[in-house]
């Protein structure tokens, strides 16, 4: 009995055995399969990457295609650009000038030697020649000389350019011509007289290293008024800009003038007249009333001296009349002295001269080492900062060359803009309602743009999100659908085209609408005249109807009388004929207040219930 037992055991076991290992191998084999289908999502994963990839390269690809057309464009407009700069400021630099109005002629000539100057002396361009020329006619008030030293400034601006480390000095031009004006007829009546001057006024210049320079003569013109016109010019750009030097042009210019009224002018007073006399340099000066001398001042010779070169007068007359006089006195007893027996400015100037005349003989010396204009300019020409500032002017100006052939069509393509601006902005002015409408309808539409922008990005990411939810995570596919019609309903709503088209058509929409509300009322042009009151057929037309107003209150000056008192009586007939009713109707009308033009009473107009039955 026990052994068939055991063998039904044995073969429980096994059943029981085999029925786990086949769960077992089923449980593996889904495994197998979870894993299969893992790898298969990983690479579809994979390749949907690599496609957003490959849309990235192109997207990249077309983006550096664009930016590259860009680069070309702005670079094809950068090179359309230049020209037009510089031949614009050479037309406006022309525009100025002709508002002198000096005539056709005369404008032509400006032009052309400021053309052909920038040819002929490198460094200088056609703009600048011409503001240059204009600066020359106002300082000179001649415009032939003006052309004529055109030339010499310009090449006495490029080394003053130059010097100044390539830098345009303000007013250059302008002030040393003017320096040269405020000399006098003297000067400024030759050319040959100006540029010997101009000569000598670029030597201190160049040698002071711009110190002195035509803002400084100018500033000394000024306060030296007749003595600055009376200096001669181997003392005014000698010994007296080195006097400029020491002190300034202003203060320079007042020590002399007031010298010069003293001892020229004949404004000595007391005490110079007595010190002067002590030193034997004080004498009549023709025939004063009853044959008397006339009066007391320097001799002929000495006053011309004091009034061409003052340098000379006070080394080799007034100095040693002084060291004759006072003996070897030194320096600081020279000045007290002077001090004590003139005014500040003529005690100063004498005083500065005496005193510092070593030091300013030195410096007259450097100045007429140094070099003028025209050597400057050559000098200058061949050094480096000279050559680059030469060879950008000459392509400056072969813009200018090109510019000019196109000007004229930009001109008339910007002038033509401003007149249409000008009427859109009549326009507007008049319509001032239309044109709120306008704004908003024009802000509604860059909002859409910008929405509809924004939603077709989300729809493309949101779309893209779905595909990869898809792949990646099973768990995520009761929501994908809603992500994936999120997007395509987002991206199906508003397209770029028809956003911009429904945006647009709202615009036109409502500025239409607008524009009948506005219009709507006004006559037709070239329409007959209707008459008030009938209709395009010749018919009259229906009264219309005038808005409500607000009731205006009765004035009356006669306070109304009091309320008729109701009688009840019966409908019956008197012994006229008429009936009780229509005498109480009667009596409680005339109780109220009169009908005019301030009252009216619509009762009065009302037939007579009593008739009525």
């Amino acid at each position: 009995m026990a052994k068939p037992y055991q063998m039904m055991l044995k073969l429980q076991l096994s059943n029981g055995a085999s029925k786990g290992l086949r769960e077992i191998a089923k449980a593996l084999k889904l495994v197998e399969d979870g894993a299969g289908r893992a790898q298969k999502n990983l690479s579809a994963l994979e390749e949907i990457l690599a496609k957003l990839k490959g849309k990235d390269d192109e997207k990249d690809k077309k983006k550096k295609t664009g930016e590259a057309m860009a680069g070309v464009a702005d670079k094809m407009f950068g090179a359309l650009k230049s020209p037009y700069e510089a031949a614009a400021e050479a037309a406006q630099a022309q525009s100025d000038f002709e508002t002198l109005n000096l005539g056709a002629q005369n404008n032509a000539a400006v032009y052309a030697k400021a053309a052909a100057l920038s040819h002929k002396t490198l460094g200088t361009g056609i703009a600048d020649n011409i503001s240059r020329i204009r600066e020359l006619n106002d300082a000179l008030g001649d415009l032939p000389k003006s052309l004529a030293l055109s030339e010499d400034f310009a090449k006495y601006s490029f080394a003053a350019k130059v010097a100044n480390g390539g830098k345009d000095v303000e007013g250059q031009t302008a002030n040393a011509a003017k320096a040269l004006a405020l000399r006098g007829t003297p000067v400024t009546g030759a050319e040959a007289v100006m540029r010997s001057e101009l000569d000598l006024q670029s030597k201190v210049n160049f040698a002071t290293s711009g110190k002195v320079n035509g803002a400084e003569f100018v500033a000394a013109a000024k306060a030296g008024k007749q003595a600055y016109q009376h200096f001669d010019k181997e003392y005014l750009y000698g010994q007296f800009s080195a006097y400029m030097a020491q002190e300034s042009g202003e203060t320079a210019g007042a020590n002399a003038q007031g010298a010069y009224a003293t001892l020229v002018g004949g404004g000595m007073d007391g005490k110079a007249k007595g010190f002067l006399s002590q030193l034997g340099l004080l004498q009549a000066r023709g025939k004063g009333k009853g044959g008397k001398g006339g009066e007391a001042g320097l001799s002929a010779a000495n006053t011309a001296l004091m009034e061409h070169r003052p340098d000379k007068f006070i080394a080799e007359v007034l100095a040693p009349a002084i060291r004759k006089k006072y003996g070897k006195i030194d320096d600081v007893k020279m000045v007290s002295l002077l001090s004590k027996n003139f005014d500040e400015h003529t005690a100063s100037f004498i005083g500065d001269q005496i005193v510092n005349q070593p030091r300013l003989q030195s410096q007259t010396q450097k100045f007429q080492q140094a070099s003028n204009y025209g050597s400057a300019y050559q000098q200058y020409l061949k050094s480096p900062k000279g050559a680059e500032l030469a060879a950008a002017q000459a392509w400056k100006n072969l813009l200018t060359v090109i510019g000019s052939v196109y000007l004229p069509k930009v001109t008339d393509a910007l002038l033509f803009f401003a007149k249409a601006m000008d009427k859109l902005g009549n326009w507007l002015g008049r319509f001032p309602v239309l044109t709120q409408i306008a704004v908003g309808a024009f802000a509604l539409l860059a909002g859409a743009l910008k929405i509809g922008g924004t939603v077709l990005a989300l729809g493309g990411n949101f779309s893209w999100l779905g595909k990869a939810a898809k792949q990646v995570w099973p768990v995520l596919r009761m929501i994908v659908g809603g992500i994936v019609a999120f997007g395509e309903a987002a991206a199906a709503l508003l397209t770029p085209v028809g956003a911009v088209i429904a945006a647009i058509v709202a615009l036109g929409a409502v500025i239409a609408g607008a524009w009948y509300w506005f219009h709507k009322d006004a006559p037709k042009p070239n329409a007959p005249a209707i008459p008030a009151g009938a209709t395009a057929t010749g018919a009259v037309a229906a009264p219309r109807s005038l808005p409500p107003v607000a009731p205006r209150m009765a004035i009356n000056a006669v306070p109304p009388p009091a309320p008729a008192p109701v009688f009840k009586v019966e409908n019956k007939l008197d012994y006229r004929g008429i009936t009780t009713r229509v005498l109480q109707e009667a009596g409680a009308r005339m109780a109220g207040p009169p009908t005019g033009p301030n009252n009216f009473d619509g009762t009065m107009n009302l037939a007579s219930v009593a008739y009525a039955g």
